[in-house]
């Protein structure tokens, strides 16, 4: 898919506004969930879905256990939204498919993402839900 610069950035903004007025409260923070993480969504008190097929310009993720939804909601009284699940160069999307969401959450005026991934799942030493720190990677792009 190739889009032109002010049609992505029209999109973008489209999509933000949509956002901020169906999820009726800003948050500071959001949250990208990874492989393995769908289940976090369960910890939130939700006032708000929004599938990814209702969001102009989001790809649909093709990997299991990623929901494909925008999650509006708290934890522990802390506004958040939840990109439950997200897509990946390796299901055949483009960079800027990729990042899409990311720029949108920034248009609506998000300034911290929390991002999760399964980055550590091949050291047997760690166990599901570690955390870990990514300095460095390795592309193969």
């Amino acid at each position: 898919m190739t889009i032109h610069r002010n049609q992505a950035d029209n999109q973008i903004r489209q999509c933000a506004d949509l956002i901020t007025k169906r999820c009726s409260f800003y948050p500071g923070l959001s949250i990208v969930l990874g492989s393995g993480f769908h289940a976090f969504v369960k910890s939130l008190d939700v006032t708000n879905r929004i599938p990814y097929a209702n969001l102009p310009g989001f790809a649909p993720s093709r990997v299991k256990g990623h929901a494909g939804e925008l999650v509006c909601g708290h934890l522990l009284g802390v506004p958040l939204w939840v990109l439950s699940g997200r897509t990946h160069f390796y299901e055949g999307y483009s960079m800027p498919e990729i990042t899409f969401p990311i720029r949108v959450l920034a248009a609506a005026g998000i300034d911290s993402i929390l991002l999760t991934n399964a980055a550590g799942g091949i050291n047997p030493k760690y166990r599901p839900g570690d955390f870990m720190c990514v300095s460095d990677h390795i592309t193969f792009m």
